[in-house]
C-alpha cells in the first residue's frame, strides 16, 4: 500500500486507521464534526500539523481565525486556479508569484500546501496545510482521506437537509393549528370587548366621584390591553401580505430611534449604529414589516436593561459579499439562557410577567417571509444579539 511508510506496523495497521476513520464518520450527523473528526484523525500520525478548512459561503470560501473572518474570493486568480486544475497547490516557484496578492490573505495561516477538496466536481471545501514536514511526500494520501471526508460532509448535510425539512413540515403544520385557534380566540374575545369599552366610557359619563372615575379609567386601561394581546394574536394568525419592494436600512433605523428617543433618554440607553461606509444602505424587503421587526428589538431591549448597570444598544451591519450581509442587533441586558433562546420564537412563550409571547413569533414569521434567518444568541447578564441575514441591492440596477 502507498501509505505504508506513514505507520509503524504494517498494511493491517494502515486499513485499521481507514476503518476507525469511516467508522468515526458514519456516527456523525454535523458536518462540523466531520472536519474535527478528519482533523483529530490526521494530528495523530502529524502531530505538528495544522489544518484549516474553508467553507463557501455565498461565493467565497471562508475560514474563522481569530475572532476574524479569512476570505479566499470568489474572483481571486487563487480560486480561479483550484477550480481549473483541482489538484494540490504546491506555494513555490512560478505559481506563488501568480497568486502572491491572494496568499498575503492567508498569510497569517503560513500555509505550505492548498488543496481543495472536491465532490461531484465541484470544490465544497478548501483545506490549508501548514507545518507539517515533508508534507509533499504525504499529498496522496491528503488526497484519499478528504476524499472519504468529502462523502461523509455529503452524508451529514444530507441529513441536516431532511432532518430540517421534517422540523419545517412539523412547524408549518403546528403554527397552521395555533394560527386558526388564535383567530377563533381573538374574534370571540374582540366582539364582547367593544361592548364592554363602550358600555365603561359611557358610565364614565355619569359618574362624578374622583376614586370611581379612576377605577374605570384603570378598567379601560386593562381592556385597551387585552385588545392589544387580541391584536397580536390576529397579527400572528394572519400575517400581512409581504410586499417586496427597495428598503432604506438607514432611514427605518432613524425612524425607530426618533420614535423610541423619549423612553431612551428615561432610562439613560444609549444607542450607536455602526453601518457599512463604502456601500448603499438599500435592501430587498417589506418596509412596513421590517420596521416592526426592528420595533420589536427595541421593545426587548428596554426591558431587559431594566436593572443593567451599563445600557447600550449597538446595530451593526456588515457585508459578505457585494449583494449579501449581516445584521445585529446587540444589546446589553440581562440575557437569557440556552433553555429558554431554545424556545423564545417558539408562539405564547415568555419570560416577561405582561405579554402574550408573541413578539419574537411573528419576528420570526416576517423574517422567514423575507428568506431572512432569525439567529440569537445570548449569556446571562452580558446581553443579547440578534441577527438576520440581508439581501442588499444596487440602486443603479433593476432587480
Amino acid at each position: 500500500m502507498r501509505f505504508k511508510h506513514l505507520f509503524k506496523k504494517d498494511k493491517i495497521a494502515i486499513r485499521s486507521f481507514i476503518k476507525e476513520l469511516i467508522n468515526s464518520y458514519s456516527l456523525l450527523v454535523d458536518s462540523e464534526k466531520v472536519l474535527d473528526t478528519t482533523t483529530g484523525k490526521l494530528k495523530e500520525i502529524f502531530p505538528e500539523l495544522k489544518l484549516y478548512f474553508f467553507k463557501k459561503i455565498d461565493d467565497d470560501f471562508v475560514y474563522n481565525y481569530q475572532k476574524e473572518s479569512i476570505h479566499i474570493k470568489k474572483n481571486s486568480k487563487l480560486l480561479h486556479w483550484l477550480s481549473q486544475n483541482q489538484v494540490c497547490l504546491k506555494l513555490s516557484g512560478a505559481i506563488t508569484e501568480y497568486i502572491k496578492m491572494d496568499i498575503q490573505a492567508i498569510a497569517d495561516l503560513e500555509p505550505q500546501i492548498i488543496l481543495p477538496v472536491m465532490l461531484h466536481n465541484r470544490i465544497i471545501l478548501i483545506a490549508v496545510i501548514s507545518n507539517c514536514k515533508n508534507c509533499e511526500k504525504y499529498l496522496d494520501f491528503f488526497n484519499t482521506i478528504f476524499q472519504l471526508m468529502a462523502l461523509a460532509w455529503e452524508s451529514t448535510e444530507k441529513v441536516n437537509r431532511q432532518l430540517k425539512q421534517l422540523n419545517n413540515d412539523y412547524q408549518q403544520k403546528k403554527m397552521a393549528m395555533v394560527g386558526r385557534m388564535s383567530s377563533s380566540i381573538a374574534h370571540e374575545i374582540r366582539n364582547p370587548l367593544t361592548s364592554i369599552r363602550s358600555s365603561i366610557q359611557f358610565l364614565s359619563t355619569l359618574l362624578e366621584e374622583k376614586d370611581v372615575k379612576n377605577l374605570v379609567d384603570n378598567i379601560l386601561t386593562e381592556v385597551d390591553r387585552i385588545n392589544d394581546i387580541t391584536k397580536d394574536l390576529l397579527n400572528f394568525s394572519k400575517p400581512k401580505q409581504i410586499v417586496m419592494g427597495i428598503v432604506d436600512l438607514k432611514k427605518i433605523l432613524d425612524d425607530i430611534i426618533k420614535l423610541y428617543q423619549q423612553e431612551l433618554n428615561e432610562h439613560n440607553i444609549k444607542i450607536y449604529i455602526d453601518l457599512p461606509k463604502d456601500t448603499t444602505q438599500l435592501i430587498k424587503g417589506d418596509q412596513d414589516n421590517l420596521k416592526q421587526v426592528l420595533i420589536n428589538f427595541m421593545q426587548n431591549s428596554i426591558d431587559a436593561m431594566e436593572f443593567s448597570n451599563e445600557r447600550k444598544i449597538s446595530i451593526e451591519v456588515t457585508k459578505r459579499s457585494d449583494s449579501t450581509g449581516i445584521f445585529k442587533w446587540i444589546d446589553t441586558g440581562c440575557g437569557m439562557s440556552n433553555d429558554i433562546i431554545e424556545h423564545i420564537q417558539e408562539p405564547f412563550y415568555t419570560t416577561k410577567k405582561h405579554g402574550t409571547g408573541l413578539g419574537l413569533s411573528i419576528v420570526k414569521q416576517i423574517l422567514e417571509q423575507h428568506s431572512y434567518i432569525l439567529e440569537i444568541k445570548s449569556k446571562i447578564n452580558k446581553g443579547t444579539i440578534f441577527s438576520f441575514n440581508l439581501d442588499f441591492i444596487d440602486s443603479k440596477k433593476k432587480w
